[in-house]
């Protein structure tokens, strides 16, 4: 009875115009002309009366303004490499789930959540929290707030989110285990990096031991004896290091499937696709699922940020896991792009092969790419790779080479693809130059380069300027 793609620009106008958060109640009311009942659900010759109204009303009771998050009403995120917990992964302000007895339930209903509940209701950004989304949505680009839209939400309580049921969605990183040591990575999502710091304590300093420790028993109590998955669960969300060479992760997926909850379950998976093992055979048991490939670029710039992934096998095995599921409808893929320093000056060379590799290429049902930046405040050194560490004149030719790829697809048909263009731009216009940052650019990529074998300055003549660049 509605055409997504059809009416999607129409939504979102509406959304904006009314301050509010796009539903499926919404999306039921966008009725195809040729429908039996479409001259009688229109308003002023557009609008589904019945449907926008209802929408309009439920979102105004449950989210009485456009800043609403429903993250800290349904869902938990936890990493098992701190032990830490929040309401999403975009969240700034992580507790140490010590400091609540090691008790999901009493974090969950501790002062700080339930300060974190009372901003949104009442129409604001917490102040520390929610930067990272806050930044985003101000500047035009999409945040993880849209990740929660979907998840039903009929009566909001300030201590306990909602009334009688357990936490709808959990986001579960049991540990760094990975198999890459990406330039842009944490200690705490690979073991690879994390022994990079520890190597380089002069450079990057002390940090608290994240490292993946060979026991499928570690953190046992807490994710399953807090009850975390169970019959209200709608969406289970699996990251690492990464999930596919985990056995934690097996085990929580083999708990969903034995117990019946698997069926009722979306889920969302992140992967960097360096493999196509046994994992993949306990996805047809979940209700739907969406698996995101981890790509930053393509070629020789993939393979200097993910070493020691080739870009070959990684295209092969998406290729082969788009062949697999493309007819499935259960199946969908996402694609998260983390666009940086080290990948700004060959974007001319890797982002139009990714845009036409993704866009037109892949024939399963996906969303559009998530191009993500690197956290400025994160970690050792951590503005380093950001575009703070462009001076204006390199800034100028990045901006260039990307209005140029953008004049290039000007004609695709694809909206989503030249608004992840045009999003690239206004991430490197709004982060401002400063000398400093780019030092510590310089220290961070000599630093990684030689704990892993690569040169930053064979990618592009203008990196062995910028890294020779002194003011």
């Amino acid at each position: 009875d509605f055409i997504p793609d059809k009416y999607f620009v129409m939504q979102n106008h509406i959304c904006e115009a009314h301050g509010l958060i796009r539903t499926n109640c919404m999306m039921i009311a966008m009725l195809d002309e040729h429908h039996v009942d479409y001259e009688h659900y229109l308003i002023d010759g557009i609008y589904s009366k019945v449907g926008i109204r209802e929408a309009i009303k439920k979102q105004r009771r449950t989210n009485p303004n456009p800043k609403f998050c429903r993250a800290p009403f349904t869902s938990v995120y936890y990493k098992g490499s701190n032990n830490s917990v929040a309401f999403c992964c975009a969240q700034d302000d992580r507790e140490k789930l010590v400091e609540h007895d090691n008790s999901i339930s009493k974090w969950w209903n501790s002062t700080y959540a339930k300060e974190m509940r009372k901003s949104f209701i009442d129409g604001n950004f917490p102040k520390i929290s929610c930067a990272k989304c806050e930044w985003q949505e101000t500047n035009g680009m999409s945040s993880d707030r849209t990740s929660f839209r979907n998840l039903p939400l009929s009566t909001i309580n300030v201590n306990e989110g909602i009334v009688e049921k357990d936490p709808q969605y959990l986001d579960y990183r049991p540990d760094n285990l990975c198999n890459l040591m990406c330039t842009m990575c944490s200690p705490s999502n690979s073991n690879l990096i994390e022994k990079i710091y520890r190597d380089n304590a002069d450079v990057f300093g002390y940090h608290v031991v994240n490292e993946y420790q060979d026991s499928i028993e570690d953190r046992k109590e807490i994710i399953f004896d807090s009850n975390l998955i169970n019959k209200d669960l709608l969406k289970l969300k699996v990251l690492g290091g990464e999930p596919t060479i985990n056995k934690k992760v097996h085990r929580v997926f083999e708990y969903c499937i034995d117990k019946g909850y698997a069926q009722n379950i979306e889920l969302l998976m992140t992967s960097n696709f360096t493999n196509l093992n046994a994992t993949y055979k306990y996805l047809d048991h979940f209700k739907t699922v969406k698996n995101s490939a981890s790509v930053d670029a393509t070629g020789p710039t993939y393979e200097y940020i993910r070493q020691p992934a080739k870009w070959r096998q990684v295209k092969k095995n998406i290729l082969e896991f788009d062949n697999r599921y493309k007819d499935n409808k259960k199946f969908k893929m996402g694609l998260n792009c983390v666009f940086q320093l080290v990948s700004a000056f060959t974007v001319k060379d890797w982002l139009p092969e990714l845009l036409t590799f993704y866009y037109d290429e892949l024939k399963i049902k996906k969303n559009e790419i998530n191009m993500d930046l690197i956290d400025p405040t994160g970690g050792p050194l951590g503005k380093g790779l950001t575009f703070a560490s462009l001076p204006p004149r390199f800034k100028e030719i990045v901006i260039s080479d990307l209005t140029d790829v953008h004049n290039q697809f000007k004609n695709h048909e694809n909206e989503d693809l030249k608004k992840n263009i045009t999003d690239m731009i206004v991430a490197l216009e709004y982060q401002k130059y400063d000398y400093q940052t780019l030092l510590k650019g310089k220290l961070k990529i000599a630093t990684l380069d030689k704990a892993k074998g690569t040169d930053l300055r064979t990618l592009h003549p203008l990196y062995k300027e910028l890294l020779e660049y002194e003011e």
